[in-house]
């Protein structure tokens, strides 16, 4: 199974690397980290989750760290 990646979090110097490596190369570098795994959560633990969405107006994921 291969892992899916999301964008990584880089600071200030890394994104200068990163684009003085894409002026070097001439190409478009996108710095990713794999995303951690879903988290296997009780009904109790989906409910309070679904509570949240509904009060927040958002969309919840929840993950392993």
């Amino acid at each position: 199974m291969s892992p899916e990646y999301a964008p990584a979090a880089v600071d200030a110097e890394q994104l200068k690397e990163i684009k003085q490596l894409e002026q070097q190369l001439g190409k478009v570098i996108v710095a990713v980290e794999p995303t951690p795994e879903y988290a296997s959560l009780t009904a109790e633990e989906l409910s309070a989750i679904r509570e949240a969405e509904q009060k927040l107006g958002l969309v919840m994921v929840a993950y392993n760290h």
